[in-house]
This record gives structure tokens, sequence and C-alpha cells, in this order.
């Protein structure tokens, strides 16, 4: 791509502690096709002599800084008060950026000036890089909005979006720090912002097993079930007639929380537009077995499939289901 023809992008990896997997997360970005970027690294206070690693990189685009440990949210406020580019991308120090990224990202928000946030679908993959499985993104706005107040629209180490985007929006809330890319895209939603992703996959996720399992995930779980409700509450007093609301709610019960109250806001939903009957039976039948057996599911990570299996056999299409 040529420079000329192209807008300063401001990467902003902040890490802490990523020895083991840092140097492919850099190279990713220094690799990519669209090469008018700064590369903004902040390493968070890290202990693990990860820091060293950096001085091997002697590309000039790399912006390096050491400080303090104060957390991500700190970390990334200071990466975009920085930043000198007019759109801003995201990325973790254990993930890897495939090479055209950036650029796909770049034209898919010159081509659609009514999107101000985009990300990408991805690859899972585990510690010895196997490819875990494939997550296919909701590209639409509308499906985009409906997923975010259930759970985070656009995987956030994947994000492109404008500067001046996160600077009217005050940047990250230190308040939501183990949700706080769930927090961004639903006040850039309720600011007016619309956000989408590209279906295509061009970016590879690790999964640690250790964290999916640890205090962290399941405070992350219990955060955005708590700002859920809230917002969704708060949405339905507003417009007490509109099924959508009623609909988010009964997903989040559905997945996060109690399984007699999604079966409550699922009947409810029937009832103020019984054309959303489909949709509601991709989750009805399981909200029968009850709590305890509904948490068992939970817990072994299978009740997200089940109802991925049941929308198969009912031939939903999975792009108009919006979750």
């Amino acid at each position: 791509m040529s420079e000329n023809n192209s807008e300063l992008i401001s990467v902003i990896m902040p890490f802490y502690n990523a020895g083991e997997f840092l140097t492919s997360a850099v190279d990713s970005i220094l690799n990519q096709s669209y090469t008018n970027l700064e590369f903004i690294i902040i390493n968070d206070g890290s202990t693990d002599g990860s820091d060293k690693l950096i001085d091997n990189f002697s590309d000039n685009r790399i912006r390096y800084y050491s400080v303090e440990h104060k957390g991500r949210v700190a970390q990334l406020n200071f990466g975009i008060n920085i930043s000198k580019g007019k759109l801003i991308a995201r990325m973790d120090a254990d993930d890897i950026s495939l090479p055209t990224r950036l650029e796909e990202e770049y034209n898919f928000l010159k081509n659609n000036p009514e999107i101000s946030a985009v990300g990408t679908s991805y690859y899972r993959f585990d510690n010895t890089g196997k490819v875990l499985f494939t997550k296919i993104q909701q590209s639409s706005y509308e499906n985009c909005k409906f997923i975010a107040p259930i759970n985070s629209p656009i995987l956030h180490p994947t994000l492109l979006t404008y500067r001046e985007v996160l600077m009217e929006l005050g940047g990250y809330k230190v308040k939501y720090e183990v949700i706080d890319d769930y927090d961004l895209f639903n006040r850039m939603i309720r600011a007016g912002y619309k956000i989408s992703n590209i279906e295509k996959i061009l970016f590879k996720y690790r999964i640690n097993s250790a964290h999916s399992d640890s205090d962290v995930s399941r405070l992350q779980q219990k955060s955005i079930y708590e700002y859920g409700k809230e917002s969704r509450t708060e949405e339905i007093k507003l417009s007490a007639l509109n099924p959508i609301p009623h609909f988010q709610m009964a997903i989040l019960e559905y997945y996060l929380g109690k399984i007699s109250i999604s079966r409550k806001y699922l009947f409810k939903t029937l009832k103020l537009k019984p054309s959303l009957f489909s949709r509601t039976l991709r989750y009805l039948p399981l909200t029968l077995l009850g709590n305890k057996m509904v948490n068992y599911l939970r817990r072994k990570k299978i009740l997200y499939n089940i109802s991925v299996f049941i929308k198969s056999k009912l031939l939903i299409d999975t792009n108009k289901l919006g979750y």
C-alpha cells in the first residue's frame, strides 16, 4: 500500500510478563501489509525480563515505553494520549495479527464511513499453536448492537477505530478494568457510533486454559452479567413494549444468570412479538431443565454448544440470529 494514500495507524500494545509470546506478537505487527503505522509498546512493569526482548527490534516505527505497573486500562489510556495516528488499533502481546489485518480494516472503514469501529473474525488457538476453532464475527451493525449488552461484539485486540472517537468517549474506564472492552463498545453504541466486523479471519487469538478457569475469568462473567442486567432493566423501563431488550435479558440470564428468569423473559418476548418464535426456540427447551442441570452444563462448557446444535436443527440463519 502506498503511504501517500493512507492514514497513520497507532497500534497500542501494553504488556505485562508476556515474554513467551511477545516476539511473535511484535513481528505480526511489523510485518503488516499496511506499513504507515506507529507501534506503541508499553511495558506495564514486567518482572520476567520480557522487556529485554524489545531490544531485538530496530524498526523505527516502534515507540517503546517502560512504565510503572498500573494495569491495562491505565496503559491503554496512556497510549491513546500519546498516539499520533488518526486511527488506533489494539493488539495483545500473546496474539497474532495476520499480515493483511490492518490494511483490510483500514479499507473497510474508508469504504464504510458510517462505521466508527471495526474488528475481525479470528482463529482461537492454544499455546502449542493448534487452532481450536474458528469464530466468524457478526458483521452487521444491528447484530453487533444486539450482542453488545450480552457479550463483547468485537474481539478487543482486533479493534481499529478513530482516535477522536476514543477521546470523545474519555478512553477506557478504570471502573470496568476486567470488562473494559465490553464497556467501551456499549458506550460507543449509546453515543451513536456504529460498529462492525469483517467476516474474514484476520487474527489469531490465543486461549490460555489456565486463564479461562481463573478467578479473573469468573469475575469478568459476573461483571458482564451485572452490567448487562442493569442496562437491560433500564431499557425495558424506557420501552416496555419493545421485545428486543426482553430477548437480550433472556439470553443474558440463560448464559450467566438464572434459567427460570430467562424462561420468563423468553415468554415475554413471544408475547410482544410472536414472530420471534424460531429464535426463542433455540433457548426455550433447556430452560425447562432447571437451574441445577443448566449450571452443570455451564460448568462443563457445553450449554452454548447445545443451543447451537438446536439452532442448526431448526435451520436458523446464524447471521440473522444476532447471538
